[in-house]
């Protein structure tokens, strides 16, 4: 994006002033948005009328598409393109500030950077104001004005077919006024009008799309019914209520082990039929998985002391008994309720026997000096302190809770990227990297002259709310001021901690020259500061990935900033995984370990080693006879062994290079 020079203020004519004209030669932001996802589906009148119809309207304005105008360009909401080209749409409220709707980011940003005309960003259009802005405190409203103002952008409102030119006041106020009706809407329609319609209705008895829906269960939507609005039983999913009910009392009111069991199975639910609403599908807080549903770990405690499961209803402080059909027996639910919780919803205690833990995870006392993401789909990485050793860890999301795929020292694995670093910067253009820092030094400038400007709007509005709540003698309108206020304020402060957090990260960065900061950095590379040395890193580095290959190596990729770099990945070789072993691999050993020769029990126990099998055995007293090693190197396990193959790689190759292997 070409860096627009701050252009003298213009100075307007009367006419220009209350009936501003578009210059074509400057460049035109369409912008459309829906609130939700699903409006972009159903209402797909409105996504016409915001995007084809728009851009017809802009040819009506005067602009061309033969470059004899300035260019046209239309950013909807809803719409995230990913690197592929791939579009998925999302949700984009117009309550969101600007920070949170990237293209409504884009457009401020252009008109007050500048784009590829030297005449910059002209007119912003959109089909109403309240596509633009809906925010009930005028912050980033009155941020997007002064925007506008001070670099001579125009706001045309194609229903209205009017311009506003902000550098009138009356113009301004007018578009401030229309964005705080279209707030009072969301406040006055949806939120107050439609939501206590809706809770009168629940009050009734009946479902009427507050909250969601318990398994097992759909609400009957035949107006005509007498049943209307009620829960009704959905018997593929109710079967399964009532199998966990039993089959936690089968296992000994095991919580634990039911939710292990449940984490081995493909899918706990079956998928819905084609003729259940999709209102129902997606208020039931499943999870689609292999065909079906699984559930998160609270859920699983959560269906198991519901009373909805014995008729009993439950919304906006009205209770029913006996108010639809029970799926689970009264007598099996208290049973399985009670192992569960200290007291019934009367109040009445459960005399439960509480589980008492003697150990307790220790928080880490130092901060990640990378920060990774994984390619791996369900994945995440976080950072954690066990046996006074820091590990990075990827944890899979399997639906019911998160399976630990690797844990790895973060000091080996620091230590090997910052190795790489160092031979990087010694064959590095010095000024390349001063010129990348140069740039990181001016977006954080640009977020920090952002968010200073945010507090004076703030400030601002706080002011104007102050004295007119001097003026006012109604209770309930002052409650609703000093909330306002209340709300301004907070958001301030959260602004404040932000610019404060980026003013100590420009010093750790802005502290000399490249020359003078690399001068002995290797060196004396422990002795700096945390600070420093994370935002070095951060300098240099685009994107880190950790990936898990099989239970002893590890793959990380890095994609440096300064791109004649590239991507480089290593891969680390963890040694021998200390996984806990579970108790469907504790019944093959069971099984195989005394007859069966050592390729197949590793076979079917492909991510053991045989040094980790013979040490299980040992645990479990297990013995077999004298056999001969297929596999002599007892210290990989089979996958380790297919991994390394189809690679071409050795476990000398690791060795070599301290268990480090950079490809």
């Amino acid at each position: 994006m070409a860096t627009n020079k701050r252009r003298r203020k213009r100075q307007y004519t009367l006419e220009e002033l209350y009936n501003p004209q578009i210059d074509l030669t400057r460049d035109a932001y369409l912008y459309g948005r829906q609130s939700g996802k699903d409006q972009v589906i159903e209402n797909i009148q409105s996504h016409i009328s915001q995007t084809i119809m728009q851009l017809d309207y802009t040819r009506g304005l005067g602009f061309r598409d033969d470059r004899t105008t300035g260019t046209v360009t239309l950013l909807v909401e809803n719409e995230i393109v990913n690197a592929d080209g791939n579009i998925s749409i999302k949700d984009a409220s117009g309550t969101w500030p600007i920070d949170r709707r990237p293209g409504l980011k884009t457009i401020c940003d252009a008109i007050e950077f500048g784009t590829a005309n030297p005449k910059g960003v002209g007119v912003v259009i959109a089909e109403f104001v309240d596509r633009l802005f809906r925010d009930e405190d005028r912050i980033d409203s009155n941020v997007f004005i002064k925007i506008c103002k001070e670099n001579d952008c125009f706001v045309h409102i194609s229903s209205k077919r009017m311009t506003y030119n902000f550098a009138n006041h009356q113009h301004a106020e007018l578009f401030r006024l229309e964005v705080q009706m279209a707030a009072a809407y969301i406040e006055n329609h949806v939120r107050d009008t439609m939501h206590r319609r809706r809770s009168l209705a629940a009050r009734s008895g009946q479902w009427a799309g507050l909250g969601s829906i318990a398994v097992g269960y759909i609400a009957n939507r035949d107006k005509k019914s007498p049943t209307y609005g009620l829960f009704i039983m959905y018997e593929p999913h109710a079967t399964v209520v009532r199998w966990l009910f039993k089959h936690f009392v089968e296992l000994g009111f095991d919580l634990t082990a039911l939710k292990r069991e449940l984490q081995q199975m493909p899918s706990v639910f079956p998928q819905f039929e084609s003729w259940v609403d999709r209102t129902f599908v997606e208020k039931c807080n499943l999870r689609e998985q292999n065909g079906g549903y699984s559930l998160c770990e609270k859920t699983v405690e959560r269906i198991l002391t519901n009373e909805i499961y014995i008729g009993t209803y439950r919304r906006e402080g009205v209770v029913m008994y006996h108010h639809h059909e029970a799926i689970v027996d009264e007598e099996l639910f208290w049973t399985v309720y009670d192992h569960l919780k200290d007291t019934r919803p009367d109040g009445t205690p459960t005399n439960r026997v509480r589980l008492v833990r003697y150990s307790q995870r220790t928080k880490s006392d130092r901060e990640p000096l990378l920060a990774f993401d994984s390619t791996m789909e369900k994945v995440s990485i976080s950072f954690s302190k066990s046996d006074n050793r820091h590990h990075y860890v990827a944890r899979r999301n399997n639906g019911m809770g998160r399976e630990t795929l690797l844990a790895i020292e973060a000091d080996f694995i620091e230590n090997a990227i910052v190795k790489k670093l160092f031979e990087k910067l010694q064959l590095a253009d010095i000024g390349d990297l001063e010129e990348r820092r140069k740039i990181v030094l001016q977006e954080k400038t640009a977020r920090v002259k952002k968010l200073e400007r945010d507090i004076a709007t703030i400030d601002e509005e706080v002011a104007t709310l102050t004295e007119n709540m001097g003026k006012i003698k109604t209770d309930t309108v002052i409650e609703q001021l000093e909330t306002r206020i209340a709300r301004l304020l907070e958001r301030k402060t959260d602004t404040e901690a932000e610019i404060a957090k980026i003013t100590q990260a420009y010093k750790d960065i802005a502290i000399g020259t490249i020359e003078e900061e690399l001068a002995d950095l290797e060196q004396f590379w422990s002795e700096r500061s945390f600070g420093l040395r994370k935002a070095l890193l951060k300098l240099l580095i685009k994107r880190a990935s950790l990936d898990y290959i099989s239970p002893r190596f590890t793959s990380v990729t890095i994609e440096w900033e300064y791109g004649e770099w590239g991507i480089e990945q290593a891969i680390f070789d963890r040694g021998t995984s200390n996984k806990e072993w579970t108790p469907g691999e504790n019944t093959i050993l069971r099984d195989l370990y005394p007859d069966c020769p050592q390729l197949a029990i590793m076979q079917a126990l492909p991510t053991r080693s045989w040094r980790s099998i013979l040490g299980q055995a040992v645990r479990l007293h297990l013995t077999r006879a004298f056999q001969y090693k297929t596999i002599k190197d007892i210290h990989a396990s089979l996958k380790d062994i297919e991994y390394l193959d189809r690679s071409g790689l050795s476990l000398a190759q690791f060795r070599s290079g301290n268990g480090v292997l950079w490809c």
